[in-house]
């Protein structure tokens, strides 16, 4: 899940990730322009089964690694979605689904996705917290879990992720949270935001915030040779790293002049599915959020 500006993942899946943090995605950090909620004429729904397919069958097969009770879980939230992005205001949007690929030189992580509703999330406590037990993680590590939005996965890391919506995150109670959202008290925000929890096996091993910045281009970002397709800003911080920048980004191919060689054989198959699969007069509608360090070292976040 994470915040973005056109469509985030804790957007609801059945009305509301995109991609922008679960996070959701772009429009988990906010959608600040208005795009459309779909980049398809195909039922949301019909659109998300096919891509699922096709990216399990080009990148990482999630259906290997999945369990049926996480198998199930997705499929609910499919079924739900009238929507890729849930909308909360005229310039954020959350995605309900994301799938994300972070590249480092030569080595690639495919095998991360996330899942889940804000209008809907009632319906998916009972699914989450069968997963958590099936899983042997104690709720107790999770406070707030009536806020509880969606899951998030990280194969190859072994993560699992807990992404909780607020409306306003002066609301959170985790004390660990609530210090994490000091080190964003000199930076305007929007009121709403995300918050995770990981766990890699039984074991929490970080949380973070996700948060909406009202400065397009704040000194973090400022020099990133693809600014002028920057459309919003939004940090995600942590309890195990520094403050991380994610961008949501006006649709471009010309994105790939900057994110090196390697992307560009991405990027070719990502047109190949919206080309042959479903047609798309935007073949470039894949890319959403970037979370960037360098050319070589970046996270893509889609569909």
């Amino acid at each position: 899940m994470r915040i973005t500006s056109r469509r985030k993942f804790l957007g609801d899946l059945a009305s509301a990730i995109a991609l922008t943090a679960f996070p959701f995605k772009k429009t988990f950090a906010g959608f600040p322009n208005s795009l459309p909620h779909s980049p398809t004429s195909v039922k949301p729904s019909e659109y998300m089964n096919k891509f699922h397919k096709w990216y399990s069958h080009t990148f990482f097969n999630f259906e290997k690694h999945l369990s049926p009770l996480e198998k199930n879980y997705i499929q609910t939230c499919t079924q739900m979605m009238d929507q890729l992005s849930y909308k909360i205001n005229d310039h954020f949007s959350y995605s309900l689904v994301t799938y994300s690929q972070r590249f480092s030189k030569n080595k690639v992580n495919s095998s991360r996705l996330a899942y889940g509703s804000i209008q809907h999330a009632d319906r998916l406590q009972t699914p989450i917290r069968n997963i958590l037990k099936n899983k042997g993680i104690s709720t107790k590590d999770i406070q707030g879990m009536g806020q509880i939005a969606g899951l998030g996965w990280d194969f190859e890391e072994n993560l699992l992720k807990v992404y909780s919506y607020y409306e306003n995150l002066n609301k959170v109670q985790d004390a660990d949270l609530k210090n994490l959202l000091k080190k964003a008290s000199s930076i305007e925000t929007y009121p709403f935001g995300l918050t995770s929890v990981s766990f890699k096996d039984k074991n929490l091993v970080e949380k973070k915030v996700y948060v909406a910045l009202k400065e397009k281009l704040p000194a973090a970002v400022k020099d990133y040779p693809f600014r002028e397709f920057i459309i919003h800003t939004n940090y995600m911080i942590t309890d195990k790293r520094d403050m991380v920048p994610q961008v949501d980004l006006i649709k471009s191919d010309q994105l790939k002049n900057y994110l090196g060689s390697q992307w560009n054989h991405y990027q070719a198959q990502y047109e190949e599915f919206y080309k042959n699969i479903i047609p798309t007069t935007n073949p470039s509608a894949f890319i959403d959020t970037l979370a960037y360090q360098d050319s070589d070292h970046f996270t893509v976040y889609v569909p």
